[in-house]
């Protein structure tokens, strides 16, 4: 899969060579290569990140995704390294 920019005007290694193709798509999820998260953020950050969205006409999921990328990266950039992977815990049955 080919790397293309995104309409958010950065590298967006997640992008299909398919433009109508939204970064969350249906095969991504039945694949494994994307999971359902859920967080609690204020109303405003919600409200905000809608009209972005609305107004870059593309998908939320698009926006998050790349904000939470690029903030990690960031931070990962001023500590000097990847941060290590967490320990997994064991799903219940």
């Amino acid at each position: 899969m080919a790397s293309k920019t995104s309409r958010l005007g950065r590298l967006n290694p997640l992008a299909s060579a398919n433009p109508l193709t939204t970064a969350l798509s249906e095969a991504q999820a039945a694949a494994g290569t994307a999971r359902r998260t859920t967080f609690s953020v204020s109303l405003d950050v919600a409200e905000r990140a809608r009209d972005a969205a609305h107004h870059l006409r593309i998908p939320v999921v698009e926006l998050v995704e790349t904000s939470i990328r690029e903030h990690v990266a960031r931070l990962e950039h001023e500590r000097g390294e990847p941060f290590p992977e967490r320990p997994r815990r064991r799903r219940r049955r």
